[in-house]
């Protein structure tokens, strides 16, 4: 997402820093990063296969980003 400089992004807390994800969603990627504030969104997305794009996540994988998600809660 793009906020001008007159109004700035909300805090979110730490960005998500899994490599198999901040590949692309982080500062210097293609995407914005992540939080948990978007964690509906990326159950979603991994849970139907569409992120990562071009291949599933390992168990183990799943298993991080679950913990991740949930460290906040």
């Amino acid at each position: 997402m793009h906020f001008p400089k007159e109004d700035p992004a909300d805090e979110y807390g730490e960005a998500m820093a899994m490599k198999f994800c901040a590949r692309c969603h982080s500062a210097d990627g293609d995407r914005a990063p992540l939080h948990r504030t978007h964690s509906h969104s990326i159950r979603v997305l991994v849970d139907f296969g569409y992120m990562p794009p071009n291949r599933r996540l390992k168990p183990e994988e799943v298993a991080e980003l679950k913990a991740w998600l949930e460290k906040g809660k």
